[in-house]
């Protein structure tokens, strides 16, 4: 399987998605983010993109926004990461928060009767209750924050997957899901 990397961050990705990738056997390219990624994503070839986290603030004017448009791809996949899954959820009416301290630790998560080692790194957080647009559907919480939802053609999420073996077998299940 080939996978598309949009990268979100500032600067270059950091070797952890691309090192957890490559442990699965599935071969990726990397994109930066720039105005045109609808377009760069639409012409491709691959048909799984993963949509990295950022150092962004979302709620700022200023940061970089992802294309709601993507959600219409009938022929692409995403994987949203934290700040992807943010930039999302923001445009869509959601309501986020953003606390003063980082929230950075690895927890365990329950999903959908699972519990997974995770990794979180993040000052903003999705409110569970605002998950209200038709079709959305709330996976898991955290201490009272959105940790996973799908919608669409995305399946999004709070923490990082390429941070713990079994972030990484949740992308392996994402990347071969038919």
């Amino acid at each position: 399987m080939h996978v598309g990397i949009l990268n979100m961050y500032s600067s270059k990705l950091s070797n952890d998605l691309p090192k957890a990738l490559d442990s699965i056997g599935c071969k990726y390219t990397i994109v930066e983010f720039d105005g045109n990624h609808y377009e760069t994503i639409q012409r491709s070839r691959i048909t799984r993109w993963i949509l990295t986290g950022s150092k962004y603030n979302v709620m700022r004017k200023t940061s970089p926004q992802l294309n709601l448009d993507l959600l219409k791809m009938r022929d692409k996949r995403f994987l949203m990461i934290c700040y992807s899954m943010e930039s999302i959820l923001l445009q869509l009416g959601c309501h986020l928060i953003t606390r003063r301290n980082n929230a950075r630790e690895y927890f365990d998560l329950d999903i959908g009767g699972n519990t997974i080692n995770a990794f979180r790194n993040h000052y903003t957080y999705i409110v569970p209750d605002s998950i209200h647009q038709r079709g959305m559907r709330l996976l898991a919480t955290y201490k009272g924050e959105t940790m996973n939802v799908e919608y669409k053609n995305a399946v999004m999420t709070q923490w990082h997957p390429e941070k713990t073996a079994d972030g990484i077998k949740f992308m392996r299940e994402w990347v071969t899901k038919k």
